[in-house]
């Protein structure tokens, strides 16, 4: 591994441990607060001063061509992170195109202010001055999830209230969803598989054909980044479709909200119905009866009950 490599994953660490550290703060504080309460690794500062040329170094590469680095890069995983933090606060908060690149723009003039301090670096009072550098990019964030409610009727109450967003074990979902994966049909698709796709994972473990895709996603040749939205099911493909408080749970919210897409979710939803092989399933919860009662009598609906309802929807031909 290279110095630079060296440096990169370290840099990557600390990212992963600030994050960690602060990712407890609620949206409607970051979004309200005067005086952040914000902790910073105790090693941090003095890793930067000691390895000051090289992280320069990583910087300027970064900012070379920040398109390229918001893909595969350290700003990336800023990116990647805040998306994070802001999911786990709410899941219902959704990205424009505009607002993903503003978000680049933001991480880039942050990486910007750390090129200068470093490069005019002085000894003295350093601390001090990285930990400026920090709360000037916390109060621009800070305006970024103001600018996120601009335009948005309800934005201030998703803000204002959290809707967690969660990762749960396979063997949670597999009872949630009613499935024996000895029935399966494959190959299997799980939307919104979550960061680490843990079902998916487990199905594999299991020897079964299973897949994942999400909008944030640890990618592998199983596991896709993409928004379901976006996720092209015009071919009959799949043995299985499952998602686990995930499309479904969207889908409930944009069909109440005064600010939502139902449309793209009917007829995603029912791209996903027509993707399914003969006699393949689509498993879902929570369950959508406003739409399974248009559901063509080419497929059967089999709800099943408990705490979270669920649905099963079988392609007869």
């Amino acid at each position: 591994m290279s110095p630079s490599d060296t440096t990169i994953e370290a840099m990557r660490q600390f990212l992963k441990h600030q994050f960690s550290l602060n990712g407890s703060i609620p949206l409607a504080e970051l979004r309200r607060q005067r005086e952040f309460v914000y902790t910073l690794h105790p090693e941090l500062v003095d890793f930067v001063r000691d390895h000051r040329q090289a992280v320069i170094e990583v910087i300027r590469t970064e900012l070379t061509d920040t398109e390229a680095a918001s893909q595969h890069g350290l700003l990336r995983d800023f990116l990647l992170h805040i998306q994070a933090f802001i999911y786990k606060n709410n899941q219902f908060i959704t990205f424009t195109a505009p607002e993903k690149t503003a978000l680049i723009r933001l991480y880039a003039d942050y990486m910007r202010e750390m090129l200068v301090l470093l490069e005019s670096m002085i000894e003295t009072d350093f601390g001090s001055a990285f930990e400026g550098v920090v709360m000037n990019h916390l109060v621009a964030l800070q305006a970024y999830v103001i600018t996120l409610a601009a335009g948005r009727r309800q934005m201030d109450a998703l803000i204002d209230k959290e809707v967690m967003c969660a990762e749960y074990s396979a063997e949670l979902q597999l009872s949630v969803l009613n499935i024996d994966i000895a029935t399966l049909s494959e190959p299997i698709l799980d939307v919104g598989c979550g960061v680490h796709g843990t079902l998916v994972r487990y199905l594999r473990a299991a020897k079964l054909d299973a897949y994942g895709i999400d909008r944030l996603v640890h990618a592998s040749p199983y596991l896709t980044e993409i928004d379901w939205l976006q996720m092209d099911f015009s071919v009959t493909a799949w043995g299985t479709i499952v998602s686990h408080m995930a499309f479904s749970n969207h889908f409930i919210f944009h069909h109440h909200s005064r600010d939502g897409v139902p449309d793209a979710f009917a007829r995603q939803y029912m791209a996903m119905l027509r993707s399914l092989n003969v006699g393949g399933s689509l498993y879902y919860a929570p369950s959508l009866p406003f739409i399974e009662q248009f559901i063509p009598n080419s497929f059967t609906v089999v709800a099943h009950s408990g705490q979270f309802s669920s649905t099963q929807i079988v392609k007869l031909r």
